[in-house]
């Protein structure tokens, strides 16, 4: 089954090329695969923390992708929607994180 993509590519530089989001995609949980759309991107809703909250919360199942300075790509998997809360919420187990280079 093909991507759907929700993203114009040639209006947006993408941190990853499309072998990379096809491999993605195939490791995410099948009720999440195929069903790509851009949420955020400094170059169109700038730098601003706030409006990268104000664009992800509520949004259902993501991945965060992110270029640090050093020009190192890296990212997760949220398997439920972000929410602003006056605590922590959520659960993490060292068994959880795997790390893949690119």
């Amino acid at each position: 089954m093909p991507c759907k993509f929700e993203v114009d590519f040639n209006k947006v530089d993408s941190l990853l090329d499309i072998p990379s989001i096809i491999l993605l995609n195939h490791h995410l949980p099948q009720s999440s695969q195929h069903q790509w759309r851009l949420l955020f991107s400094t170059q169109t809703h700038g730098e601003s923390f706030s409006a990268f909250i104000h664009q992800i919360t509520n949004q259902g199942p993501m991945i965060i992708v992110a270029r640090d300075t050093g020009g190192h790509i890296f990212g997760g998997f949220a398997s439920v929607s972000w929410s602003i809360k006056s605590h922590f919420v959520g659960k993490y187990t060292q068994s959880s994180l795997k790390l893949t280079q690119f």
